[in-house]
């Protein structure tokens, strides 16, 4: 029950660090600058509460958005 709970709140963070960054990107920042300060924010949140696949996950989705 305990490894449940484990990956539920994993799923959480992930879903969490991804949604405030995504609307903080699509709504906040418009210089390249403030888009990479966010990502790197991001990702040192994923690396504090989460393991190394969710921050490279993290990283990949929010670099896709900047470029498209």
């Amino acid at each position: 029950m305990k490894e449940i709970n484990f990956q539920c709140d994993d799923i959480l963070i992930k879903t969490e660090i991804l949604r405030l960054s995504l609307n903080l990107l699509h709504k906040e920042f418009s210089s390249s600058e403030l888009m990479n300060q966010l990502i790197n924010e991001a990702i040192e949140l994923a690396k504090k509460y989460s393991d190394d696949d969710v921050r490279k996950m993290i990283n990949a989705v929010l670099d896709k958005m900047i470029k498209e």
